[in-house]
């Protein structure tokens, strides 16, 4: 979104015989489709716990600021400083109801 980009460390994924990379389902037009996951994992769970955190504050951001753009000023900068007020305080600024 906007150039913001996630990284996530992965490593090549060596399939063993018994593991599950491929789904399987039917398709009422097209018929039987399979989806083979591609052959990589995510090496380290805790960076990338933290690197999506930092993507979704980035990725807010240029989506406040595009909403913003077109703003009524003082909305704009309220919207600016509950921002940077959620980043000094390490809270988030969504509410999940």
């Amino acid at each position: 979104m906007g150039g913001v980009t996630l990284d996530v460390p992965v490593g090549l994924f060596h399939r063993h015989e018994g593991d599950v990379v491929d789904y399987h389902w039917s398709h009422d037009e097209l018929g039987p489709q399979q989806y083979s996951m591609p052959p990589y994992y995510i090496t380290d769970m805790n960076a990338a716990l933290e690197n999506i955190r930092e993507y979704s504050n980035k990725a807010c951001a240029v989506y406040i600021d595009s909403l913003m753009r077109e703003a009524n000023p003082i909305l704009a900068k309220t919207f600016r400083r509950a921002r940077q007020y959620a980043i000094k305080t390490k809270v988030s600024l969504v509410v999940y109801f």
